[in-house]
């Protein structure tokens, strides 16, 4: 028996046979109604030009159906324009036709449209313009609150270092006794008492001679046991007096310099707390 009348004698390679035909079938519609009813130019008739065939037509099929459904859309839109829908009625074909990603969008778009203070249909370049404005200004803000925190930060430390002083200026040993006055008054005829006193010792000594009697030695050690009384009194006058020589030499001006430091730390910190204001202030 021949192999072309084998599908005569095997039921599957007759199903084969049968369905092929239905293809070439559906295939040969296809390319008249692409072709408009011309012949289409020849090709050779195998298993895969078939397939590529059946594949193209499926896809040619499947656009057709889409177009259609488009279409079908764009005409129903086109009526619902044309009797003048409600807003609700858009609203609501809208929510209807987007996907769960296209309302998340739109909800966010109309959010930056709300926040950005823009009319309503604003073109996408306006809202684009608007948010990289809205980006620029709060980078501004950010600087101007970061250099608002250093300055805060630098009179803060100032103000503790002042304070710091102050503390010093009012302790003990940078307050002035009530008889100041009177006590510099004596230690300056002290010291000029003593300066004439040593001038006259060193006068008596230098005329002092070799053969001078034991007498005059006792008295020159006399002299000179009371000169080292008068030296020390001397120390201990300048030794009490070396901590005042930062201040005035009188009362008022002292109180004048420790008022003046205090005058400084309570503009410091009016400034600081305006700082404080300013920052908290909304931009």
């Amino acid at each position: 028996m021949s192999s072309d009348a084998d599908w005569l004698v095997s039921p599957s390679k007759a199903r084969i046979a049968r369905a092929q035909a239905q293809d070439w079938q559906f295939v040969d519609a296809f390319l008249s109604k692409k072709y408009n009813g011309k012949r289409p130019p020849s090709f050779e008739r195998n298993e895969e030009t078939l397939e590529a065939l059946l594949a193209l037509a499926t896809l040619s099929d499947h656009a057709d159906e889409q177009r259609h459904a488009i279409e079908k859309v764009e005409r129903s839109a086109l009526q619902a324009l044309t009797r003048e829908p409600s807003g609700d009625e858009v609203c609501e074909i809208i929510a209807h036709r987007l996907s769960a990603n296209g309302k998340a969008s739109l909800e966010m778009l109309a959010q930056a449209v709300v926040v950005l203070d823009l009319p309503l249909g604003s073109q996408p370049m306006n809202l684009a313009a608007a948010a990289v404005s809205l980006q620029h200004q709060q980078f501004e803000a950010s600087q101007l609150e970061d250099g608002l925190a250093r300055q805060v930060g630098m009179q803060q430390w100032d103000t503790i270092r002042l304070q710091s002083i102050l503390k010093d200026l009012g302790d003990d040993a940078f307050r002035a006794n009530d008889d100041l006055p009177e006590k510099t008054i004596e230690w300056t005829k002290n010291a000029k008492h003593l300066k004439a006193k040593i001038g006259e010792y060193e006068e008596r000594h230098s005329a002092l001679r070799p053969q001078s009697s034991a007498t005059n030695v006792m008295d020159l050690a006399k002299h000179s046991d009371a000169l080292l009384r008068q030296q020390q009194l001397h120390n201990e006058v300048r030794t009490e007096l070396d901590p005042f020589q930062g201040l005035p030499t009188n009362i008022s001006d002292a109180r004048k310099a420790v008022e003046a430091a205090r005058d400084e730390l309570r503009k410091l910190t009016r400034e600081r707390d305006q700082l404080f204001e300013d920052l908290l202030k909304p931009g």
